[in-house]
């Protein structure tokens, strides 16, 4: 009997350590903007994905922008999903092996459309839409925090950051406490790769909130019942955006259980 009551006490403890480690503790209540977020950018036949042409177009259909930054070898801010150039161009080296002006010699997909600068589309923007601005890890990511937040201070529109690294929320919890921030999961079990077990089980289960304070959690929609993100949604009630609907029948259903929704492949009905 008094083995029983160690080991439910045992359990006890590691549940409440559990539940300490997902809640944002003192977490800023910031609004997150609401509403659909077109996947980087309304891209289509002649408006490759993450250009100003796929941008603009989502802007100009009344949807925001979700979008993905990286450092050049030369320290400008751009905007490019992939870790390598080889599917968007052709070329197996990274966007920080190159230099700016080697980048903007490069066509995405084949089409005439380039890869664009932060600076270059916050100002094609011109604060008409809002902004998911999700922050690739990167051996400068100190770098590349502060100089995406400085080019974002100047971004007269919603905006808020996000990426899968705690250590990017984290930066901006210290640094830049001011701007709305999430936490990128997913289920890391089912697409680990080279991910060690230990950092796999961590991100799954949100349990660096305590530490980076997340104003919300973007979560693939069809998994909004894994264990986390629930208690984070239902528990902690943090806002959540849903990453990536791909059909219009998926939309009815991710807006039911979240705050924003990024969308790719379709056009849903305009915003009001």
């Amino acid at each position: 009997m008094t083995r029983f009551w160690i080991c439910l006490g045992a359990v006890g403890f590691m549940a409440v350590v559990y539940l300490a480690a997902l809640c944002p503790w003192k977490r800023p209540r910031r609004r997150l903007h609401s509403g659909l977020y077109a996947h980087r950018g309304l891209h289509g036949a002649n408006r490759a994905e993450n250009s100003l042409e796929a941008f603009q177009a989502a802007s100009a259909a009344g949807y925001g922008v979700e979008l993905d930054v990286r450092l050049s070898a030369d320290g400008v801010v751009v905007i490019f999903h992939d870790d390598t150039l080889m599917r968007a161009c052709g070329q197996a080296k990274g966007v920080e092996e190159l230099s700016l002006s080697e980048l903007k010699g490069l066509r995405l997909f084949g089409t005439r459309c380039r890869i664009p600068t932060l600076a270059q589309a916050l100002e094609a923007m011109e604060g008409h839409c809002p902004l998911i601005v999700e922050i690739k890890p990167g051996a400068r990511l100190k770098e590349l925090c502060e100089k995406t937040a400085q080019l974002l201070e100047g971004y007269p529109g919603p905006f808020c950051v996000e990426s899968f690294d705690p250590r990017v929320l984290y930066w901006f919890r210290q640094k830049r406490p001011q701007m709305i921030r999430g936490q990128l999961s997913m289920n890391f079990f089912r697409e680990r790769g080279r991910l060690p077990l230990v950092l796999a089980f961590v991100l799954t289960h949100l349990l660096s909130n305590f530490l980076t304070g997340p104003d919300f959690i973007a979560y693939p929609f069809r998994d909004e019942q894994d264990t986390a993100f629930s208690i984070c949604r239902h528990l902690f009630r943090i806002p959540a955006v849903a990453w990536t609907v791909t059909e219009p029948s998926q939309l009815e259903r991710a807006g039911r259980g979240f705050d924003a929704v990024i969308f790719e492949g379709f056009c849903p009905e305009r915003q009001a």
